[in-house]
């Protein structure tokens, strides 16, 4: 039987015409039956044809799209969500480029979902986690100001300032290596208490530990930091200085009122999150009767466009505790009130002029 119709198929164009039209229609009964997805047969077979479709989206699955079928995506909210402009340039589209031979247009045109990411990250940059001392953690003759009467502290701008000269280790004359990350040592207690000094902090008991960014700005210079710059936030070039791998200092207060406490601290990194949506239309491509078509087409695209975006900064507070050196939202550092937003001011370009 199977010699049989092997010879019939070989011969087949030899047949009268009323049998080869029995024939056809025997093939398109069976084939719509078999798969009811197309309903308008043209050729002696659809396997060809179904492989490119199936192949086609288990590829666009594996490379991490969302695929819809044209007929059915015109009733999801993704659909609803594009510009009506959008929309109908993909349904147009189809209509004039897609075949129309295997169960209409929108039955061979996939809609395909891409949500790529990008993520952009420096930092942190600082391995550091000294404080101010006085804070009880540890014996007042093994802190951070163990070089001061007892109960003075550092102030929140020499540790900042020193956080920054440890990472770059300059001036050469200090012995960065026995200035430990994250514990007191006597080699940094004196480090510090000298820098401050040269800030020009008094460190009298009484006396408030701090200082005016002018005042670092010039020790920074005085240490050897001479092309450092003093900007508002919003002229300066924090992530350029951060993508050149140059921490940057800060101060702002709690509010407008001056009495308010205020805060120095480093900038040490940055995390940028992104990301986008496009939207890809794929048909199966139109061919004259008589061929079957071999690939599908990619006959549209919209975007990318933007559909998240986040940008956070690397904060290295100076008070010792690991777990508040976070990434913080750029308009609101602390994450609550105390977002020290007030008076705010950057050094930046800080790094050594030999």
């Amino acid at each position: 039987w199977l010699a049989e119709q092997q010879a019939a198929i070989e011969h087949a164009s030899e047949l009268p015409d009323s049998v080869r039209l029995r024939c056809r229609a025997m093939w398109e009964a069976y084939n719509t039956t078999r798969e009811p997805l197309f309903t308008e047969a043209e050729t002696r077979s659809y396997d060809d044809v179904i492989y490119v479709m199936t192949s086609s989206v288990s590829q666009w699955q594996l490379d991490r799209y969302t695929v819809y079928r044209l007929s059915d995506f015109k009733d999801t909210a993704d659909f609803l969500r594009l510009p009506k402009s959008v929309r109908d340039e993909i349904l147009w589209t189809s209509s004039v480029y897609a075949n129309p031979r295997y169960g209409g247009r929108d039955r061979v045109s996939f809609v395909l979902i891409g949500r790529p990411t990008r993520r952009e990250q420096v930092g942190p940059l600082l391995t550091t986690f000294w404080e101010q001392g006085g804070s009880g953690k540890y014996d007042h003759w093994a802190d951070y100001n163990q070089e001061l009467e007892q109960g003075v502290a550092l102030g929140c701008t020499t540790v900042a300032a020193g956080q920054i000269m440890k990472y770059h280790r300059f001036p050469a004359r200090y012995d960065w290596s026995n200035m430990p990350d994250s514990e007191p040592a006597p080699t940094t207690a004196r480090f510090l208490t000298e820098l401050g000094r040269s800030i020009g902090i008094d460190y009298r008991p009484g006396k408030a530990s701090s200082a005016r960014e002018s005042q670092v700005l010039a020790a920074f210079k005085s240490y050897g930091y001479k092309n450092a710059v003093l900007v508002d936030p919003g002229a300066g070039n924090l992530f350029a200085e951060l993508r050149q791998n140059r921490p940057v200092y800060m101060r702002g207060n709690l509010s407008s009122d001056l009495d308010q406490p205020g805060h120095a601290w480093v900038c040490d990194g940055y995390k940028f999150d992104h990301s986008y949506i496009v939207v890809k239309l794929m048909v199966l491509e139109d061919c004259p009767e008589g061929y079957e078509p071999q690939r599908m087409n990619e006959v549209f695209v919209y975007g990318p466009i933007t559909n998240y975006e986040w940008t956070g900064v690397h904060v290295n507070w100076g008070d010792g505790i690991i777990r508040t050196n976070e990434y913080y939202a750029t308009n609101n550092i602390l994450g609550d009130d105390q977002n020290y937003s007030f008076y705010r001011k950057n050094i930046e370009n800080i790094y050594p002029v030999e």
